[in-house]
């Protein structure tokens, strides 16, 4: 027999018509207005949907994508879902007149005016939500950044980053804290924590300059002792840049430049 002579159809109708047909178990229709598949149940008008996939996986109805698993891996890396885009070296663009993107996940949430007042609305959430305690040592995070090992281009393992040029755009701020908890006791210990040094024997504190820096290469430092003219935060600490003395507690200000510091006691709690 000739496969050009075989013919295979099932049910079919428009979205009206689909959505109003209860076929029986297991039956599959075909949605003549999208084309999608339409798998039944013997009870459910419509049956459930299967979203059609054509380049990409478009208008699918809100919360009908619903991944679970459960994992009991002891090493290595495990995930719900990994999304993964490995990109050629001769990838993108040369002009930031016209860059280009590439994303391992991408998250929008968009509309224009808004109204209602108590929504939380990103694009992209982590939530963490262990109870109890957790013995890890490890980054314990609702979303974590990482630079993988060898990586020597990256930026920054965060970036807060503020796009396009077609008109005005602001944000209340680059990274903000707040929380909706009443509860008693309930709130962050720090607003940033920059003393996470160690998450095992023989790591070292993952900064390798400074605590902070600012505008104008102002940076904040802290170490044992009186800092030394003309190496301590030698072409990275411009002038007015911080530096406390943890041994003798004093406070020390650049007053020279970023290429030789010259650092001055500005006041001592001794």
């Amino acid at each position: 027999m000739s496969v050009a002579n075989v013919r295979i159809q099932h049910k079919r109708g428009n979205t009206t018509v689909s959505s109003a047909y209860t076929g029986p178990i297991g039956e599959i229709t075909v949605d003549t207005t999208t084309y999608q598949l339409r798998v039944h149940d013997g009870a459910t008008a419509g049956g459930y949907t299967i979203p059609r996939v054509s380049g990409e996986l478009g208008n699918v109805t809100a919360g009908s994508i619903r991944l679970s698993r459960t994992l009991t891996g002891t090493s290595g890396s495990n995930a719900t879902v990994r999304a993964t885009a490995t990109l050629g070296a001769d990838y993108g663009s040369s002009t930031s007149i016209s860059p280009a993107s590439g994303y391992g996940t991408l998250g929008i949430v968009s509309g224009s005016s808004l109204t209602r007042t108590s929504n939380y609305l990103a694009g992209v959430v982590g939530a963490y939500n262990i109870t109890g305690t957790n013995a890890s040592t490890f980054p314990k995070a609702g979303v974590v950044g990482f630079i993988a090992d060898t990586t020597t281009t990256a930026d920054a393992a965060v970036m807060a980053y503020l796009d396009g040029d077609g008109g005005v755009t602001s944000a209340g701020a680059g990274f903000g804290i707040t929380m909706q908890n009443t509860t008693a006791g309930s709130g962050f210990d720090y607003g940033m924590d920059l003393n996470m040094v160690s998450i095992g024997a023989g790591y070292v504190k993952p900064y390798k300059k400074a605590e902070w820096r600012v505008s104008n290469d102002v940076v904040f430092l802290t170490g044992a002792g009186v800092p030394t003219n003309g190496t301590t935060g030698a072409d990275f600490a411009g002038p007015g840049s911080l530096c406390i003395d943890i041994t003798g507690a004093k406070l020390y200000i650049n007053g020279g430049t970023k290429a030789s510091p010259t650092w001055k006691l500005v006041t001592s709690a001794a």
